[in-house]
Order: C-alpha cells, then structure tokens, then sequence
C-alpha cells in the first residue's frame, strides 16, 4: 500500500501552482491591427506583415504589408493590400510629389476575383509616420492619395490610416 505523507501532498500542490505561474505571460500580446478609410468607407485588415530589410533588401528600411480579404455577396473573393515602404526609424515622411527627400513609398492594390485583374494605386501625395519602433514592434498612421498605375486620372483617397504590429 502507498502511503503519502501530508507534506507530500503540500509539496505538489505547491509545485503545481508554481508550473502555472511560471507558464502565465503577465500581459497578453496585442493581435496586429490596422484600420483606414478608402473613398470614405471605412476597412479593417485581417493581417499585418512587417518585415525588416527591404526593399532590395536595404537594412534602413521597413515594409509594412497590410492584408483584407473580403468573401460577400457584392464582392467575390477580392483582396486588398496596402503597402508601406518608410525607413526603420521613427519620424514623418513625405510621399510623392517633388522634393521629398526619403524613399518612403506607399500603394494600394485591390485584387479582385481570380482572372479578372486588379487595380494599383501608387502614392502621388500623403505620408506615413511611424511614432513607436521597438526591436520588435511598430507602430504609427498613413494618409495618401495613390493614382492607378496605367491611368492616372483615376485615384483613391486612403485617409485615417493606423497599423500596429509586431514582427
């Protein structure tokens, strides 16, 4: 017969306590988010992408890829995709136009359903700030005017812009 002295019983109990304490995070990590406004009407994404090293694989640069998918009755499996080119420090930086001085860039591409084409929208104006950059975060907001890649006289206004990331 197993006989299990009182303190016995009191060392595991304590030991499980500890096990769970020590495999608790003290503060949940934020899922990636980002948010904006196209002609007015306001999206969400479903994924954010944030990649050091690019692009052409410069160091000093970040990429933010921002993803929406979208599966309705009006819309049928078209995907949208932002996509922010800003250096990896934090600061204000122009977009487009003359006389801007950083290589910072921006698009935005609307994929529609398969075999039917897509729309790419390059920044002619705006800019993007990143107001918070750790080894493993970063954050800040966008606003911009892209014009369609083949005809320029179609554009789309991307106001309000946020992104909030790890990577």
């Amino acid at each position: 017969m197993l006989r299990i002295l009182p303190w016995g019983r009191a060392a595991a109990t304590l030991g499980t306590l500890l096990l769970a304490t020590a495999c608790s995070k003290d503060k949940a990590t934020p899922a990636p988010a980002s948010s904006w406004q196209v002609e007015g009407q306001a999206q969400q994404s479903d994924k954010v992408v944030v990649e050091m090293g690019t692009p052409a694989l410069n160091p000093n640069m970040l990429t933010v890829s921002i993803w929406q998918n979208s599966s309705t009755a009006s819309a049928n499996s078209s995907a949208v995709v932002l996509t922010l080119f800003v250096p990896n420090r934090v600061g204000t930086y122009s977009l487009g136009g003359t006389g801007t001085t950083t290589k910072a860039s921006a698009s935005y591409a609307d994929y529609l359903s398969p075999g039917s084409g897509s729309n790419l929208y390059a920044a002619t104006g705006g800019s993007i700030t990143i107001s918070s950059l750790t080894s493993n975060s970063v954050a800040g907001t966008f606003a911009f005017t892209g014009a369609e890649l083949f005809n320029t006289s179609h554009t789309k206004q991307i106001i309000g812009g946020q992104f909030n990331s790890t990577f």
